[in-house]
């Protein structure tokens, strides 16, 4: 909506130049009759998204004479004119032409244009040519019309066709009939044209021309080298026109040979790319790398999340997509991708079958822009000024004939650069794909035409943290226990809000209050600031959710994983180690003693033992116990040992035995 910005207004088809903006108002001025017009920023936008006012498209108008058809009346008056001559010198008596005249014309040309006496055309045809040039004798007679010329068609109009045909036919898995893909575009056609969009309509056999040249592109593809098949996405996305920011979006994953380390130079793998791309403006909608992992649906969710969450308020690039095409690979064929196209009410998504991957255009061909600009050429500086141009260890593009073991060992072998940089440079290489260079198939960078199709149509605000509850797809096999205070936990976390303890209050009709009830909890692996909890109230057939945010963390405004907050906490205190000479073992204790095993029941009746018997032994056995068996040893062993020898008396003993 800047100053001298034209636009159309449908109902009247006047055409009125903005004069003048301010924070509130639009002031408009008639082209032809200075009318001024006066809108509120509200009720223009408005104008716009509703179609009564469209931007000004101006339609160069046609020379009247294009170069082919200038030479084509050229030769077509030598004839004329040769045979005008031959009347006004008495030659020929009549204007009209016979066998005899015309044997006379192919003479006369021998000697001033021999070139054009070789292939002289029929009489009929020379007959026609001197009948229209007579009526007003203007060169521009001869001259074929334009609609006889085959070709000549506007090329917007056959864009538009090509277009038309790519997207209801070719990528799309009902295959209606050819006649009615060419009734609706009939259709569409004739409104254009009569809103001076287009000047023509295609035919219908120019039409099945097109669509049988687009459908050959799957033969072209399949037999070809890397370059031809580079070629022909680049041809295909430059050749269809898509109206709309949002309306096409393509999705595809890539790998790289081309490794990188983390921070603590351990390695972390071969670098893969989730890509989306807006098709109408080349703007890149969502990119995520991963390193070291194989496709799967977790990448994909992750791009989705990506794609409606603007980079910056420089590239605010986001938006749920009216049509979405995608790979046919595991990660994108499957049931979570389904529920959360589903969940976002993408209606219009097709997959591309195997082996063709030209029905992707658009995203096929930044890939290859990706290789040789980013890959292979971008320049590299450090502080001291060396520079180096490409990414160190990029191997170039992956060969599928070798074999992926060894693949991935060169990968690994010619690695040289860390995670957190190659992200870095990424980063900085999109700001200037977007915002610096321009695109050559737009005239214009990305962002210029996401804001020019930003005022065609206006994009509806969206952002990741509106379409919570659409990523909440994974849910644990366990029930999980609603606490009457309106608390659950889910993988550690524990979530909590007042709506849940109303809800708890609405569910435990027949219950103690107290008692837990069992809900079932969905969330986002890659998100655990919310959860959905659902459940059945009593009495309703439906079921209802609601989303419950982190006590801890749903304040914080970025996402984050399960597993990055379930990290084991640090241990307070350490162990500590110390150096012995001889590690202290402990005593082995003496196995207790057993008694022994008496008879059984079938023994004693056996031996015809009687109870008071078994009894008396019993006695015997037990009554005197271990200690007292010990003595009885010990006392045994002592009457066996020889007397201790006294000893001898000394000389004092022998006087005292005296004197006494």
């Amino acid at each position: 909506m800047n100053k001298g910005t034209r636009y159309d207004f449908i109902e009247d088809g006047s055409t009125f130049e903005i004069i003048e903006t301010t924070t509130n108002n639009i002031y408009l001025e008639d082209i032809e009759g200075r009318k001024p017009r006066v809108f509120s920023i509200s009720e223009f936008l408005e104008a716009l998204a509703t179609k009564q006012i469209e931007p000004h498209r101006l339609i160069t108008p046609r020379n009247i004479l294009s170069p082919n058809r200038r030479a084509v009346m050229e030769k077509r008056l030598v004839y004329v004119l040769a045979h005008e001559r031959l009347i006004h010198q008495g030659m020929i008596e009549g204007e009209g032409i016979t066998n005899e005249a015309l044997k006379l014309l192919k003479n006369e040309l021998k000697e001033t244009h021999p070139e054009f006496a070789l292939n002289m055309p029929a009489l009929a045809t020379l007959s026609r040519w001197k009948a229209a040039w007579r009526v007003h004798k203007r060169d521009t007679d001869l001259a074929p019309k334009h609609e006889s010329r085959p070709g000549r068609k506007d090329p917007r109009t056959v864009q538009h066709a090509k277009s038309f045909i790519f997207n209801k036919y070719l990528s799309s898995d009902t295959k209606p009939s050819i006649r009615a893909i060419y009734d609706l575009y009939r259709a569409e056609a004739e409104d254009l044209k009569n809103r001076n969009k287009f000047e023509d309509i295609i035919e219908e056999r120019h039409f099945y021309r097109l669509k049988d040249e687009m459908n050959s592109a799957d033969l072209e593809y399949a037999y070809s080298d890397h370059s031809y098949r580079a070629k022909i996405a680049r041809t295909l996305s430059n050749e269809i026109v898509i109206p709309y920011p949002l309306q096409r979006v393509e999705i595809d994953r890539v790998q790289f040979n081309f490794g990188v380390f983390f921070d603590d130079d351990t390695y972390a793998g071969s670098v893969s790319m989730y890509i989306a791309i807006d098709c109408c403006t080349r703007v890149i909608l969502g990119i995520t790398v991963e390193v070291g992992n194989a496709e799967s649906s977790k990448g994909t969710l992750n791009l989705f999340k990506e794609m409606l969450t603007p980079y910056s308020d420089e590239m605010p690039y986001c938006g749920v997509p009216h049509g979405v095409v995608l790979d046919n690979g595991p990660g994108m064929a499957n049931q979570w991708v389904y529920r959360i196209l589903e969940q976002l009410r993408i209606t219009d998504p097709y997959w591309t079958p195997p082996g063709q991957p030209w029905k992707k255009p658009f995203v096929e061909s930044f890939n290859d822009l990706l290789v040789d600009e980013f890959f292979k050429k971008v320049q590299l500086k450090d502080r001291k000024g060396n520079s180096v141009s490409g990414l160190p260890g990029f191997l170039g593009r992956r060969s599928y004939k070798e074999d992926e073991r060894r693949r991935q060992i060169k990968v690994k072998d010619a690695a040289c650069m860390h995670y957190s940089d190659f992200l870095h440079v990424l980063q900085k290489w999109l700001h200037q794909y977007h915002l610096i260079d321009k695109h050559p198939s737009l005239g214009m960078t990305p962002h210029q035409r996401w804001m020019q199709g930003n005022l065609e149509r206006p994009i509806l605000p969206c952002h990741y943290d509106m379409h919570l509850a659409a990523f909440h797809l994974f849910k644990q096999k366990k029930k999980h226990k609603l606490q009457s205070r309106g608390w659950l936990q889910v993988r550690g976390q524990k979530f909590s809000s007042q709506k849940a303890k109303d809800l708890y209050l609405e569910c435990c009709i027949g219950i103690p209050f107290g008692t837990p009830i069992e809900v079932e909890a969905e969330y986002f692996d890659e998100d655990a600031r919310y959860i959905t909890v659902s459940v059945v109230k009593p009495g309703d057939s439906h079921t209802t959710s609601i989303l419950v945010p982190n006590r801890n963390i749903h304040r914080m405004k970025s996402a984050v994983s399960f597993d990055e907050i379930n990290v084991a906490p640090v241990k307070r205190r350490g162990i500590c180690t110390i150096e012995l000479d001889r590690l202290p073992k402990r005593k082995k204790k003496a196995p207790a003693s057993r008694s022994e095993e008496g008879q059984s029941y079938e023994e004693n009746l056996e031996n015809n033992v009687t109870a008071e018997e078994v009894i008396e032994k019993s006695h015997e056995k037990f009554s005197q116990t271990k200690k007292d068996k010990k003595v009885k040893d010990k006392k045994t062993k002592q009457q066996g040992r020889k007397p201790p020898i006294p000893p001898k008396p000394s000389p004092d003993d022998e006087e005292n035995d005296v004197l006494c």
